[in-house]
């Protein structure tokens, strides 16, 4: 069958001579499908009804959604709960994670990011994971490098700040022309959990600790942890919608459904525990607003934006490896009416978008 041509440029397409739909892809589904609290749940985010109560009024900085993406109530940017519980080390989700051997990935398997300018090349993008082909036009800038390993997994921004392409196993074929085995666009306002590129089926910019994140040294949002197949079991859990095909490789043998949280306990006091500025502010967010497993990893494995510090990176890498990943604990009543385990929040909301 011919390919489908889709047009991310309303520019463009009116001055086409090609019939173009909506460059929206379809969702190549996974092996578990969408749950009905979606939309029950993001219905009442978005009226605040799960967001708890905040300690104190939010900040008036605005946020650029390229830089720190998602709505205000997006469960990303939902602190931790009053009412959280926390499982012991010797529970059995917790325990089975502290079994692994932690990482941080940065130039091998992690998320390259580009923010396209209305300046460059208008290109084919085409999704070989559909049948037929569907082939889209959007802006990639000529520079965009996937990371090491082979999910080669890019992200780019439209020139409008907000509209993110995710391709997994991104290939640039020429230099009009780039394949991707799985390509989703996401809203960087929205909240990020309706679909996405990563085996969770959410977007795969959640948890992804960029290069202003660390250059801030401060991370204020959820962490997105990958976990290997031998900890995993089968049946995702929210905020994730799907999971690997069981299929080889890719059979989860373990405890930890696909979405588990995981956090550092409030008990916990991170100005004693020696932290460089990175991995203090690691720390906080990982106590703070906690980490989801969100993809299936060799590792227990931390993302960083492939452009970040590497001195930096490497600084926080170690914390995390020896000071913050043995403190984890799962956040047991974390689901999608109890978000990060309801109750009063422990930081006001992020600021609005701009």
């Amino acid at each position: 069958m011919p390919a489908t041509y889709l047009d991310a440029d309303p520019d463009a397409r009116a001055g086409s001579s090609s019939t173009l739909r909506s460059a929206v892809p379809r969702r190549r589904r996974r092996a578990s499908g969408p749950r009905p609290w979606l939309a029950l749940a993001a219905g009442l985010l978005s009226l605040g009804v799960l967001g708890g109560v905040a300690p104190a009024t939010a900040t008036t900085t605005m946020r650029i959604a390229a830089l720190n993406p998602w709505a205000v109530t997006a469960m990303s940017n939902t602190s931790v709960g009053s009412g959280a519980q926390y499982e012991s080390a010797t529970s059995t989700m917790t325990a089975k994670l502290l079994t692994g051997t932690p990482a941080v990935n940065r130039d091998r398997w992690s998320i390259a990011v580009a923010r396209a300018k209305s300046t460059d090349p208008y290109v084919y993008l085409t999704d070989t994971g559909k049948t037929p082909d569907v082939v889209y036009r959007i802006h990639i800038p000529t520079t965009i490098e996937p990371t090491a390993g082979t999910d080669k997994a890019v992200g780019v921004i439209q020139p409008d700040g907000y509209t993110l392409w995710e391709c997994y196993k991104f290939v640039k074929v020429d230099s009009t022309h780039y394949t991707s085995t799985y390509v989703n666009v996401n809203d960087l306002r929205a909240d990020g959990l309706q679909r996405g590129s990563r085996a969770s089926g959410i977007s795969f910019f959640i948890g992804l600790i960029r290069t202003g994140d660390l250059a801030a040294k401060s991370i204020p949002h959820t962490i997105a942890l990958g976990v290997p197949a031998s900890m995993m079991k089968s049946g995702p859990v929210w905020p994730a919608r799907t999971q690997d095909k069981q299929v080889g490789t890719n059979i989860y043998t373990g405890v930890i459904p696909m979405g588990t949280m995981f956090a550092i306990p409030p008990s916990v006091d991170l100005t004693k525990l020696g932290l460089s500025p990175e991995g203090l502010a690691l720390g906080h967010a990982l106590q703070d607003y906690g980490g989801h497993v969100l993809v299936q990893s060799a590792t227990v494995s931390l993302y960083v934006e492939p452009n970040a510090d590497l001195a930096a990176t490497t600084r926080m890498h170690d914390d995390y490896t020896c000071k913050l990943f043995p403190r984890l604990r799962r956040l047991i009543n974390n689901t999608a009416l109890n978000v990060s385990g309801g109750g009063t929040r422990k930081l006001a909301p992020v600021a609005p978008l701009a």
